[in-house]
């Protein structure tokens, strides 16, 4: 596998801060304190603009495998030198739960958008006033509605993404009626990776279990998901590929033409390897002590080598695909063969 020659988008993790303590996130224990692997840091602004610098990537998410992007104190700066560098011809999108920040970091936020050809910022609400915090634990509602009124009154564009869990399916409808009301050009849904969540009760957090619907019963859902830009020609949510791959391999990352950056700059084949890679605790086939011994050390961090470079290491060009071919690695056949892969498929 060529990846310097297919990699066209990056999901960046810009730091491992964030507001909130979600029961499925890795990042906290059970939606409670922070998990001992963890170490809280931000990207800085050079390591940003490395990863940009030779002209290979044309789209970007910022969505993080632990923490919250609008967390970063430079994120403002980073995305002005981004619209600067003018390198990116694609989507610039944004994952975040909204609920941090000034009314002026939201205007802003959304006029350093506006520079780009295509962007977004997908606001994880699920659900209303009475049920969005239960998930989401440590945000407010009304907080999170206000700062995306803000930002899409600034004229930018905006995507309400919903998980769905069986404490808020009753108000789908209601949360895409309110999506539309504010301005919001796109309303999508989202199961749970997991079939139950615990929150332990943590601080002022009350303790809570969490359920996903039944297939059927999302199935029957997605009837709400409605794109509200439809008439525009220039914006298509959620779409970063800027040409077509065939992939022998079935990884949804290499479909995307994507890789994952973590907040030390290194760059990882998606965010599960990732996950594991900076995961000090457990020990895997992919954590950096094992990599270590197969490869140089800081061989995917792109403040020591470039992009072009580190995806021209043995890593990328023979590693994974005798990972591939061997079918060596659990969480690649896990991430491929798992059901919610093809979850909304399966009616």
């Amino acid at each position: 596998m060529n990846y310097v020659d297919v990699i066209k988008h990056l999901q960046i993790e810009t730091t491992t801060y964030c507001n909130s303590f979600c029961p499925g996130c890795s990042r906290n224990i059970n939606g409670g304190e922070l998990n001992p692997h963890i170490e809280l840091e931000h990207m800085n602004i050079d390591t940003w603009k490395k990863l940009f610098e030779e002209g290979i990537i044309k789209s970007l998410s910022l969505n993080g495998t632990f923490g919250d992007p609008l967390m970063t104190p430079s994120i403002i700066p980073m995305l002005k030198e981004l619209a600067d560098m003018n390198v990116i011809d694609d989507m610039v999108s944004v994952h975040t739960n909204g609920g941090m920040r000034s009314e002026k970091f939201w205007y802003d936020l959304s006029k350093v958008l506006q520079r780009f050809k295509k962007h977004e910022v997908v606001f994880g609400i699920d659900g209303l006033a009475d049920t969005h915090s239960i998930h989401r634990r440590g945000t407010d509602f009304n907080k999170v509605i206000n700062n995306a009124k803000i930002y899409i009154e600034a004229g930018a564009t905006a995507t309400w993404r919903m998980i769905v869990f069986d404490h808020n399916v009753h108000q789908v409808a209601d949360c895409k009626e309110l999506a539309r009301e504010l301005g919001f050009k796109y309303f999508s849904l989202k199961p749970s990776y997991d079939k139950t969540l615990y929150a332990k009760k943590y601080k002022q957090l009350p303790e809570a279990t969490l359920t996903r619907p039944a297939t059927k019963v999302f199935n029957e859902l997605l009837k709400y998901e409605e794109n509200f830009y439809r008439m525009s020609n220039h914006f298509q949510p959620g779409e970063y590929k800027t040409e077509e791959f065939n992939n022998p391999k079935d990884c949804p990352w290499l479909h995307n033409l994507s890789l994952q950056v973590d907040a030390k700059g290194r760059v990882w084949p998606c965010c599960y390897i990732s996950d594991d890679g900076n995961n000090k605790v457990k020990q895997t086939m992919w954590s950096l002590n094992s990599l270590y011994k197969k490869f140089s050390e800081d061989f995917n961090n792109i403040n020591k080598h470039s992009l072009k470079e580190i995806l021209s290491h043995k890593f990328f060009t023979k590693h994974m695909d005798n990972v591939w071919n061997k079918k060596s690695s659990q969480l690649c056949e896990w991430c491929v063969n798992r059901d919610l892969t093809f979850y909304k498929a399966k009616a």
